[in-house]
């Protein structure tokens, strides 16, 4: 079976039982509604079988120290998120100008991300900085990333060889700049 318009073949339903698009997108015009996978086996605990989301799009990140914003060189600022289903993935990038007024035992986090963590403990935030520079006294066994519930921010942690311990202003210089990712549910 096919459907065409003016002529021009959009859309076949093969012998098979495969639909083939030719020209255009499946929509899906109702929230809720989505791609079903229940035909496949299912692993323990499995909640859903249906794709019902996906998103691409750009957040701004923010850098606080304490409750205090840093400022930021120009362009400083860059993120971008992909949101399959409940799971949200971004990367950023910061420049800081300067680090702002918050204290040197206040703790480092970033904010800004997309959409609010979901309130159960066990889908916390969970992230990696890649790259980062002008830093102080950190070990940098790497930083991660990690915030409670129902939230839109993470703090960083240094993960040291024997333990991991915040990140904090005396960490941070005017100049420090970092790359990293955050993948979380929502």
């Amino acid at each position: 079976i096919n459907f065409r318009t003016s002529n021009t073949e959009k859309v076949r339903i093969e012998s098979g039982g495969n639909v083939k698009i030719n020209d255009g997108d499946l929509v899906i015009g109702t929230s809720g509604h989505g791609i079903d996978f229940g035909a496949t086996s299912d692993a323990a605990g499995a909640t859903s079988e249906k794709l019902d989301d996906y998103e691409e799009g750009s957040w701004t990140p923010t850098f606080f120290i304490g409750g205090n914003q840093a400022t930021y060189s120009t362009g400083g600022q860059q993120g971008r998120y992909t949101k399959t289903g409940r799971l949200i993935y971004c990367q950023f990038m910061i420049d800081l100008a300067t680090k702002g007024s918050g204290g040197s035992s206040s703790a480092v986090t970033i904010g800004g991300l997309p959409y609010t963590s979901t309130n159960d403990s066990g889908d916390r935030m969970n992230g990696l900085v890649t790259y980062i520079g002008a830093f102080t006294g950190l070990d940098t066994g790497g930083i991660v990333l990690y915030n409670t519930t129902n939230a839109t921010s993470v703090t960083l942690y240094d993960a040291e060889s024997t333990y991991t311990r915040t990140v904090k202003g005396e960490n941070v210089e005017n100049s420090s700049h970092l790359r990293g990712y955050v993948w979380y549910h929502c």
